[in-house]
């Protein structure tokens, strides 16, 4: 209402000067119920008081402070409006530069969980490079191990096999041995036999000539028993 006052100086003054009006007449006394019924009764006599300049004045005075004081209220009410406006839009402007905030907030840490994701995935598939390359080397381990535990079978195989053949190679040269000593000692044997042999024939040779020897010599004693 006061806006639309303030808009209209006009209507502003005329309910300035009504209100007067209906002042002066309520400090005059006027019976508006009895002039009514003295009007419907009989011919309207009109009777009227002159009001002191004072009073109007007085009271124009009390309506100028009621105005001010009104328009003191308005002003402060329109301030407080403004106040409330600026307040609000203080508000908002905070929302909005928190909504801000919390976005990019927001923002970051998501940022911050997708580097962590990321860098959690990294170390898990770091991790899981590690075991499969851990478990490779233990197969790889594995097969060396099991390669060199072929390899030893094989040698220790191959040695056995060598240790036998040496035996057996001993063995027979054992048996060889064996068999030169015992041809050695045949033929020892059969050396002494033809040295006996030998012997035996030598002294059947000797004895045979000593027979000659002697028979020559009874045959040459008889004859010279004969010649003489």
């Amino acid at each position: 209402m006061w806006q639309i006052l303030r808009r209209n100086p006009g209507a502003l003054g005329a309910a300035l000067l009504l209100h007067l009006f209906l002042i002066a007449l309520t400090l005059v006394g006027v019976d508006w119920l009895a002039a009514f019924d003295d009007v419907r009764a009989k011919p309207r006599v009109v009777q009227a008081r002159i009001v002191s300049s004072d009073a109007v004045q007085a009271e124009a005075a009390r309506v100028r402070r009621a105005e001010e004081k009104r328009k003191a209220e308005r002003e402060r009410a329109e301030q407080e409006a403004e106040l409330e406006r600026r307040h609000k839009t203080e508000q908002k402007r905070l929302a909005e530069i928190a909504a801000h905030r919390q976005a990019e907030e927001k923002a970051q840490r998501q940022a911050e969980a997708a580097r962590l994701a990321a860098e959690r995935a990294k170390r898990q598939a770091e991790t899981e490079r590690k075991a499969e390359d851990e478990v490779r080397l233990q197969a790889e381990a594995k097969h060396r191990a099991e390669q060199e535990a072929q390899r030893q079978a094989e040698a220790k195989r191959r040695a056995e096999q060598e240790a036998q053949r040496q035996a057996e190679v001993k063995r027979e040269a054992e048996q060889e041995a064996q068999r030169q000593a015992e041809a050695k000692r045949r033929a020892e044997q059969e050396a002494q036999r033809q040295a006996e042999a030998k012997r035996e024939a030598e002294q059947e040779a000797q004895r045979q000539a000593e027979a000659k020897r002697k028979a020559e010599q009874e045959a040459q004693r008889q004859a010279e028993a004969k010649r003489k």
